[in-house]
């Protein structure tokens, strides 16, 4: 939902379409985000493991 929001509103700002705009808003930053969050859910499910459900 941030990056649509992000995305549209720097196209409407700086006046460019929205591929332009995404090449610069949100395709530096979905691999990265995406990595992080795989890396997030394997800690939480070390997490889990090593705690044990309560």
């Amino acid at each position: 939902m941030t990056y649509t929001c992000g995305c549209v509103q720097y196209a409407a700002v700086v006046g460019v379409d929205l591929a332009a705009a995404f090449a610069v808003t949100i395709a530096p930053f979905a691999i990265p985000d995406l990595v992080k969050a795989v890396a997030a859910v394997a800690c939480a499910r070390a997490v889990t493991r090593a705690v044990g459900r309560r």
